[in-house]
């Protein structure tokens, strides 16, 4: 799912051609209502990341956002299909008989809003030693359904849970934080173009009757709070869906809900930068300023990322024989989601003027500026070890980091602007 949170590099610098390019590549090699996350030259294409379709429908949105002249037009745009069948044997008969499949689109559009509303369910092809012979069968199962209740898409399983951020030691299968905020944007979109005949789709078909995006999103804004923040006060609880006896922090919001293993729901992890940014709407404000501002303890004064798991977590304490691998994982700070906390910060904070937030956003980005001086790459890397230490594993040069730094940069610069 990287490639979709490249709009930094494509979207922001006016590469709207590219970027145009390459969604219509990644949409044409679609299946099961899913965008994959791995695709190589027509083969091992991979679906097992649950959080790509939304990161995808979020690129999509920013694209026709930012190409005014063009941009929804990509809507109608035809896509030779690679998939010709969600059925394996049928593809390959289909493909055999020289077969064609084309669609717009905004039918597969229509397509991934259906199939997550009404579930998706499968064992990814040629599962087993010819696509990874190192995970075992279970890890290749899809499942992901919708909670009608709460409007929240479910998914994954504790072997593979589908997100960016997977950890078999702490699964995240359930409904993730980021997932839903990326969710609740697309639905916004889609009402948005629906209404204004662009999209020709109001919503999902259930029970025989449209439920409009406008009434989805409805659905999760007023679940939102109530399931995922978890108040500082314990006289509050009681007001909201947690359990007091797995509570590990207060005054933030869960990572995930309807996990496997209820206790993993109440990690401080800072996923949920992504919802507050991408889905304002979901969030009230004083909870989201008081949870950003104990995101700080999740990097320090030398960092140029985020820590994936709060220094403090019970996590640390139950699982004391981690081996070196293990504990680099998760003591990992990603520098992509750093530009979601500067962002993040920009939005909610109560900022007393401009030069305040202008020398504090300085600050924040100050060590990156050093990062980038100092690399023989001229780039940034995909994550550093705790306090921005070189990690020796790793990519040196990530697109996704500096892709959502440079979009940091360009929506602070617009916040400058509109002062």
């Amino acid at each position: 799912g990287d490639v979709y949170k490249r709009q930094g590099l494509l979207v922001v610098p006016g590469w709207l051609r590219e970027a145009r390019s390459v969604l219509l590549m990644f949409a044409a090699v679609s299946r099961h209502g899913l965008v994959p996350h791995l695709h190589c030259q027509g083969s091992g294409t991979r679906f097992n990341s649950r959080d790509a379709t939304w990161y995808f429908m979020e690129a999509l949105q920013q694209y026709i956002r930012r190409d005014r002249e063009n941009g929804e037009s990509i809507l109608k745009e035809q896509l030779d299909m690679q998939f010709l069948s969600v059925d394996q044997t049928q593809h390959a008969e289909m493909k055999l008989e020289g077969r064609k499949l084309f669609i717009a689109l905004e039918e597969l559009i229509q397509e991934i809003m259906q199939s997550h509303f009404q579930g998706i369910d499968f064992i990814e092809w040629e599962a087993g030693i010819q696509i990874d012979e190192s995970i075992a069968r279970e890890e290749f199962h899809i499942s992901i359904r919708t909670d009608k209740a709460t409007g929240f898409i479910h998914g994954g399983n504790r072997h593979n849970a589908g997100t960016w951020m997977d950890d078999k030691i702490a699964p995240r299968d359930g409904a993730n934080v980021e997932i839903i905020g990326l969710l609740r944007s697309a639905l916004r979109f889609l009402a948005e173009l629906y209404e204004k005949r662009v999209f020709p789709y109001e919503g999902v078909v259930y029970n025989g009757k449209t439920f409009t995006y406008r009434q989805w999103g409805k659905v999760i804004d007023s679940s939102f709070e109530k399931w995922f923040w978890i108040p500082e006060e314990p006289s509050e609880w009681s007001d909201y869906q947690i359990d007091p006896k797995l509570i590990q922090q207060t005054g933030i919001y869960k990572d995930v809900v309807g996990s496997s293993d209820a206790a993993v729901e109440y990690n401080f992890r800072p996923n949920f930068l992504v919802a507050m940014v991408v889905a304002p709407e979901m969030f009230k404000r004083e909870h989201a300023r008081y949870a950003i501002g104990r995101a700080k303890e999740l990097f320090t004064d030398r960092s140029i990322g985020v820590k994936s798991l709060h220094p403090h977590s019970r996590f640390y304490k139950e699982n004391p024989a981690l081996d070196r691998m293990q504990r680099h994982s998760v003591e990992l700070e990603w520098v992509w989601l750093f530009g979601y906390y500067v962002r993040a910060f920009v939005m909610y904070g109560e900022h007393k003027s401009v030069k305040e937030v202008e020398k504090q956003v300085a600050g924040l980005l100050e060590n990156h500026k050093k990062w980038l001086n100092g690399s023989k790459w001229m780039s940034l890397p995909d994550a550093t070890k705790a306090g921005g230490e070189e990690s020796e594993f790793g990519c040196k040069a990530c697109a996704a980091s500096i892709g959502c730094i440079i979009e940091a940069i360009n929506e602070f610069d617009k916040y400058i602007k509109s002062y």
